[in-house]
């Protein structure tokens, strides 16, 4: 969501009528902000967050560590999820600050309760250095390429397959 989106009159209000008249459960959708929407006058924006959050839609913070917010706002903020930015798990294999920042994020996300959700992983060292920090879920290449619209069912189909049998 921009900021635009979320100080609009009526935004929040707006979400949960779509939800009802889709009869989707709230708790199914998660909406997204980058850190960017959260500087500057952020009390119009914890307002809406709330507003959202309160029928149980889930809400993320992406692209954490790339603008201007600190760990404070995890506590600010009333979401459920932070996805660490790229620019930090691609360091991962390139210096010992990348680690100390990323191991820094998901501690303090733990400490709030967060899922944290590592962006742009594309080797297995990374993917290993994640683990070791404690990073339960990741997004990237060393998972899947870029999908077509018709392969996720084929990836779902090949992954929940029933493998052999015993010999």
């Amino acid at each position: 969501m921009s900021l635009r989106q979320l100080v609009a009159p009526g935004f929040a209000s707006q979400v949960q009528a779509v939800l009802a008249e889709l009869d989707v459960d709230p708790s199914r959708l998660c909406l997204e902000v980058t850190e960017t929407v959260l500087a500057g006058d952020v009390r119009p924006v914890i307002d809406v967050l709330h507003a959202l959050r309160d029928p149980g839609i889930h809400l993320s913070i992406d692209d954490f560590g790339a603008g201007h917010a600190s760990l404070t706002y995890l506590a600010q903020f009333p979401v459920d999820q932070v996805k660490v930015d790229q620019s930090f798990v691609a360091g991962l294999s390139m210096d010992a600050g990348s680690g100390a920042i990323v191991g820094g994020v998901i501690a303090m996300a733990h400490t709030f309760d967060l899922r944290v959700i590592a962006e742009g992983v594309e080797t297995e060292a990374q993917l290993v250095a994640l683990r070791e920090l404690g990073c339960a879920a990741v997004r990237g290449f060393v998972l899947a390429r870029p999908l077509e619209p018709a392969d996720p069912r084929d990836l779902l189909n090949r992954l929940s397959a029933p493998g052999p049998g015993p010999p």
